[in-house]
């Protein structure tokens, strides 16, 4: 799971847009692991749904039926993040959080699962359903307690 959160490499590209998608991915699949966030409403992200109140970070998720949630950030996806941003260069709280590489607009939702979580869970030997916040639920939470556990 370790190999999954670490994946890609940005060091590995010397292409700008090369290592900005892999910035990028570490990020999303940080999100999506640690969040059990949908791919709709990972991509739905905007910069400035990156909110903290009273000392804690969260992310304001906006989900099915226009519900707003607000879930603590994890201290690796906040790293992630600040990686991505900070490599990006691009901090207004109106833009995407997780941008196409090549045009800057919002990235699709199917191309997140097989681009990126399916990519990597793949090349890592993981079960990328087991990240997916249905399985979360149908085990009540027991996969994901054993994914977290591994990254301790």
């Amino acid at each position: 799971m370790q190999d999954l959160l670490n994946a890609p490499d940005p060091s590995e590209h010397k292409a700008f847009s090369r290592q900005l998608k892999a910035y990028r991915d570490r990020a999303v699949i940080s999100v999506f692991a640690f969040h059990g966030v949908r791919c709709s409403e990972l991509i739905a992200l905007k910069v400035g749904d990156i909110q903290e109140r009273r000392g804690v970070k969260f992310l304001c998720i906006l989900g099915k039926g226009d519900k707003i949630r607000y879930i603590p950030a994890h201290p690796h996806s906040l790293d992630r993040l600040e990686e991505y941003l900070d490599f990006r260069g691009d901090r207004e709280r109106d833009d995407w959080l997780f941008c196409s590489v090549r045009g800057g607009g919002q990235l699709l939702r199917g191309n997140v699962y097989k681009n990126v979580i399916m990519k990597y869970a793949l090349q890592g030997r993981i079960n990328p359903d087991a990240l997916s916040p249905l399985t979360v639920g149908k085990n009540k939470g027991v996969e994901i307690l054993i994914i977290m556990e591994k990254l301790k």
